[in-house]
């Protein structure tokens, strides 16, 4: 027996003689698995023989055997014999029956001629495996071309096979198709998944035959229907083994069914809205004829009511035709125009009426420009001469009127008498002008004050240092002095007692026994070369006090007059001294370079203890932006002369410079712009008052006449200039 068998193990293409051995129709097997006719116990030996296929040499012809069922439920043993085709995805196949059921001179005789077909030697043996061959390809291109897949579900493992007709259902290659059930399940859309599997599970259990159409995503995210049929395969005792069926796209089916059905939702939506409109209109119709006689009763009572409400309105209402000529009013406009009825002002025009010339004239221009803009104009404000002389203030519309086709035909005008209004409002704009400027006074006054008082309190604080600071130096002062001047007496007296302990030794090498243990016992040799380094040390520490002592002296600056010639350097150095404790290593880590590049400075008029507080206050910011960062900490400090322009008079005044720059991380542009501010500071809370450069910029801009300015680029640090004039101009 001749047979062709898919890579996806389901018969292609068959010879008559299967019918004849196994009593099944060509029908009955074409498109079904190989295995769900295999005995169960066969299935395992039976797959790996069909995957060695698949992956075997063309050359090479795999034998195997298993036991198959024919139609009457019973089982034969077939003997195959089979080889792979890979690029048409075939299996070409010789099956040869292994029991003594059928006649022996039969069974030889098909044995004979399909052996002879597989190798080749019979005849007709060539003939038959081409047109095998052409029939299979024309019957795969014909699926594929009708858009129809075939697949199989082995119910026991859960594995899915497909046809290559697959891929244009998925848009998935071969590869990528779902091979599993729940595989399968997950590409079913969400609202159709139980529906399926509910089906599905109806077929194997219920022996119902799967009919369904459902829904399937595919992998660009587009959604695809699909009509899936399919039935079941059992064994002998009824269990189910396989279900194969097709599946093929009828997308576009069903998207003219829903289009379709749509439409006729849509149309009979309209006929149904377009007769109950029509009922509607007839029972309108029907209405309307019999309220137009009771509209117009009620037309001519409105009328007369709107005259009677507009008479008693406070406003002045009247309205003109297209010349400018009245047409009517209320009685209050009938009033202001001396007229004693509104009657009298139809037909009249405003040169008519009471007004000057030149109001009369104003108003018609008024009118044309709203009737020929289109534009209506309200609460315009304007003055005007009753006809009784007296000047009002009016508040007035000018609205253009329309015709049935939207044409103008004329002007309605409405005003209000705001002359009081008017009048209060003036006095209340003066008054609150008067006030606004009382405000704006009190305001800088407050603000000046707050100033002076932050300026006050800061002064009184650093006044209270610098007296606690000139009173620490001058206590510290005396006793220095005191052992300073002593350590030179203290010196000489001692090289003369070393220079007799000396002479001693010299003159009397051989000292007593007593000399010679109190000499051990203190160690005469190294107190001989100790003492003078222990005296040099002394020199060295009360020279150092000293240094401190007059440095705090130059800070506090408490004994001079508030301007005089003074050494900026020194100030600076004096500065730098008190903060030598945050500026020198400690604990093991390194301190801060400060880099001095002074310049040939002379001595400078100013307030020498308020510019040492602007020389401490930038210090400690530049110390308190770098002493945590990473190494390399640097302060520099630079000074030079320069000119100060003055704009005013254009004179050049000449000044020195002072430039403190540190490498920290340097100030956003937001905090930049308010670094001068009073009370603003970045620093925790406790940490600053935010007084510090508020002050420092009052002390050189408004005490000395200078400049105080911050250049900082992020990431790359802060540079403060310091620019005071030399003499006070």
């Amino acid at each position: 027996m001749l047979a062709a068998i898919g890579f996806d193990g389901t018969f292609k293409q068959l010879n008559p003689i299967w019918e004849k051995i196994l009593c099944l129709t060509t029908e009955q097997l074409l498109g079904k698995s190989v295995l769900e006719f295999v005995h169960l116990q066969d299935c395992h030996s039976t797959q790996t023989a069909l995957e060695k296929l698949i992956n075997a040499n063309i050359s090479e012809t795999i034998c195997f055997e298993h036991r198959f069922r024919t139609a009457t439920g019973t089982y034969k043993t077939l003997r195959w014999n089979a080889k792979a085709v890979p690029e048409e995805q075939l299996i070409y196949a010789v099956a040869q029956v292994q029991n003594n059921d059928v006649i022996a001179g039969e069974t030889q005789q098909l044995e004979i001629e399909e052996t002879s077909v597989w190798r080749g030697e019979s005849p007709h043996g060539t003939e038959l495996m081409v047109a095998l061959r052409d029939n299979f390809s024309r019957l795969k291109m014909a699926l594929k071309v009708a858009g129809i897949g075939i697949w199989d579900w082995d119910i026991l493992s859960g594995k899915i096979t497909w046809s290559e007709a697959v891929e244009l259902v998925f848009c998935q290659s071969m590869t990528q198709l779902p091979r599993s059930y729940y595989a399968y399940i997950n590409l079913i859309h969400p609202e159709d998944r139980s529906r399926v599997m509910l089906a599905m599970a109806r077929a194997v259990e219920a022996k119902e035959q799967l009919k369904i159409e459902h829904r399937i995503l595919r992998p660009d995210g587009s959604i695809c229907w699909v009509a899936c049929s399919g039935e079941v395969l059992r064994d002998a005792t009824g269990h189910p083994l396989h279900m194969t069926g097709t599946i093929r796209d009828i997308t576009i089916r069903r998207t003219a069914q829903d289009s379709l059905l749509q439409a006729n939702e849509e149309l009979e939506m309209r006929v149904e809205a377009r007769t109950a409109a029509f009922r509607h209109a007839i029972a309108q119709l029907h209405s309307e004829i019999a309220e137009r006689k009771q509209i117009e009763e009620k037309l001519r009572n409105s009328q007369e009511m709107l005259q009677l409400v507009m008479d008693n309105i406070p406003q002045l209402i009247a309205w003109k035709d297209r010349n400018s000529v009245y047409l009517g009013c209320n009685q209050s406009m009938a009033r202001v125009a001396g007229l004693s009825c509104p009657e009298e002002i139809i037909g009249k025009t405003d040169s008519q009426l009471g007004w000057e010339s030149q109001e009369a004239d104003y108003l018609r221009n008024s009118d044309h420009r709203v009737m020929e803009t289109n534009l209506p104009e309200y609460h315009i404000i304007e003055s005007q001469f009753q006809a009784d002389g007296q000047r009002v203030w009016l508040d007035k519309n000018r609205i253009p009127l329309h015709d049935g086709e939207g044409n103008v035909v004329g002007i309605l005008l409405t005003s209000e008498d705001i002359t009081e209004r008017q009048e209060a409002e003036e006095a209340l704009r003066k008054s609150e002008g008067r006030l606004r400027e009382q405000t704006a006074q009190l305001e800088a006054a407050l603000r000046s004050l707050k100033a002076t008082q932050t300026q006050l309190v800061q002064t009184e604080k650093m006044s209270s240092l610098g007296q606690l600071v000139a009173g620490v130096a001058h206590e510290i002062n005396n006793p220095v002095n005191f052992i300073y001047g002593n350590l030179t007496y203290a010196t000489q007296y001692i090289e003369e007692l070393m220079n007799l302990v000396n002479l001693y030794q010299k003159n009397y090498p051989e000292p007593s026994a007593e000399i010679q243990e109190e000499c051990e016992a203190i160690d005469l040799e190294f107190l001989m070369i100790d003492l003078p380094k222990l005296l040099h040390s002394m020199q060295v520490g009360a020279e150092r006090i000293r240094e401190i002592v007059l440095s705090l002296r130059n800070f506090s600056r408490l004994d001079e007059a508030e301007k005089k010639p003074v050494d900026i350097h020194a100030g600076l150095d004096s500065t730098l001294l008190i903060l030598q404790h945050r500026i020198k290593p400690k604990n093991g880590q390194a301190g801060i370079e400060v880099i001095k590049d002074y310049g040939d400075l002379p001595k400078v008029e100013c307030d020498a203890g308020s510019l040492n507080q602007v020389f401490m206050n930038i210090l400690t910011n530049a110390i308190d932006a770098i002493e945590k960062q990473p190494l390399p900490r640097q302060i520099i400090i630079q000074t030079q002369r320069g000119e100060i322009v003055q704009k005013e008079q254009m004179l050049a005044t000449p000044s020195v410079i002072i430039r403190i720059k540190d490498n920290g991380p340097g100030i956003p542009e937001n905090v930049k712009k308010r670094l001068f501010d009073p009370f603003f500071t970045t620093k925790p809370v406790g940490k600053g008052t935010g007084l510090g450069l508020s002050i420092s910029y009052q002390i050189i801009v408004d005490k000395h006449g200078g400049n105080l300015i911050c250049n900082s680029t992020p990431g790359e640090g802060t540079e403060f200039s310091v620019e005071i004039p030399i003499c006070k101009s």
